[in-house]
């Protein structure tokens, strides 16, 4: 690990732009999901001697902080984007059927 690869991926974070919901959340599990790049650079980093986690401590955790940051503005901005009524809706099949709520045994209606 060296600030090089740190600093690649804050360019890449940096340039990342999504489009809908789904992008979004791609982004988020390739670089924050459990096999994702920042996850893997924490990896890397538990491996390092002291000194080396003197050196990459505050800019891996500003890279993991800029990264969620990063992941919440675009879902943000992708949510503003999307027309009413678009969003992730559960189909109207799916939906639960409205009626009576279950009453304990002994009361009826």
């Amino acid at each position: 690990m060296t600030i090089q690869d740190i600093e690649k991926v804050q360019a890449e974070l940096d340039a990342l732009q999504c489009s809908n919901q789904k992008e979004v959340e791609e982004a988020r599990v390739r670089f924050l999901g459990k096999k994702g790049i920042v996850t893997a650079l924490f990896e890397e980093f538990r491996e390092l001697d002291k000194d080396g986690k003197k050196e990459f401590g505050r800019p891996i955790n500003t890279l993991k902080q800029a990264a969620q940051a990063k992941i919440d503005e675009l879902k943000v901005r992708v949510w503003e984007q999307t027309p009413p009524g678009c969003g992730d809706v559960m189909p109207r099949s799916r939906q639960r059927p409205v009626g009576l709520p279950h009453l304990p045994d002994g009361l009826a209606w």
